[in-house]
């Protein structure tokens, strides 16, 4: 879905054109909302990468230009973890062009969609959890549901310790964990056959002040379950062992 949406792809596959802006055209859509032009003169080069693009962003808003099309852009190009900080760099500098400017408002929901499955596209949970250490600064105001999305993919994935990263952002993004964060976050230590792990998150977020949904306490209880048999097991071989 990710690459279908450009991401990690060269500008010209990604569908943006310099008629139609940076945004990807559906297949038979020609309607309104999907033909955005950019502000003439900065989209010369169909070619960019992003350190190309970050750099023109850099020039841009030396000069007081600080639309919000290139960046848009850069999101759908990051394709590593090191374009994905490239890119919180490129987020930096248009927002601060745009306070001294006077225009304090927060990025578009959209943007800040597209910023968070770059992080999931890029595997770069560094850059999610600095985007919420700094949202204010950034314009970025991430939801819970947008970051839930990007806990979601790790945990699919049993990336326990990218999960803990950004969830130890949160809170200071103005977004602290809630109910669904303790689901999300102790089925992926479930799925992994992870009970401590699971036990403490649960522990953990309690304390904090989290309620924890009834199907979140069947996962618990079906870790301890899966432990109990596996310890039962064990013995049953050490045993077995012992009398050979």
């Amino acid at each position: 879905m990710l690459q279908a949406a450009g991401v990690g792809r060269s500008a010209v596959e990604a569908g943006m054109r310099p008629d139609l802006g940076w945004v990807p055209l559906p297949e038979g859509n020609e309607g309104p909302a999907f033909r955005r032009p950019l502000s003439k003169g900065w989209f010369m080069k169909p070619h960019f990468t992003v350190q190309s693009l970050y750099e023109e962003i850099l020039r841009r808003c030396e000069v007081q230009q600080y639309d919000l099309g290139p960046l848009y852009m850069i999101t759908k190009l990051a394709a590593s973890r090191g374009d994905a900080r490239t890119v919180i760099d490129a987020v930096a500098a248009v927002r601060t062009a745009r306070a001294r400017a006077g225009r304090v408002a927060p990025m578009p929901t959209r943007l800040c969609a597209d910023f968070v499955a770059m992080c999931v596209a890029c595997d770069a949970p560094d850059v999610l959890a600095g985007a919420l250490t700094r949202s204010l600064e950034l314009g970025l105001l991430l939801s819970h549901n947008r970051v839930h999305d990007a806990l979601k993919a790790w945990g699919a994935a049993l990336e326990l310790h990218k999960i803990e990263q950004v969830v130890s952002a949160m809170e200071p993004g103005g977004i602290p964990p809630n109910t669904k964060t303790a689901y999300i976050m102790i089925r992926a230590a479930v799925n992994a056959e992870r009970q401590a792990s699971a036990e403490a998150y649960a522990d953990s977020l309690r304390v904090r002040g989290v309620r924890l949904h009834q199907t979140t306490m069947r996962l618990l209880e079906a870790g301890r379950h899966r432990q109990r048999e596996a310890e039962a097991a064990a013995r049953i071989d050490r045993r077995g062992g012992g009398a050979a």
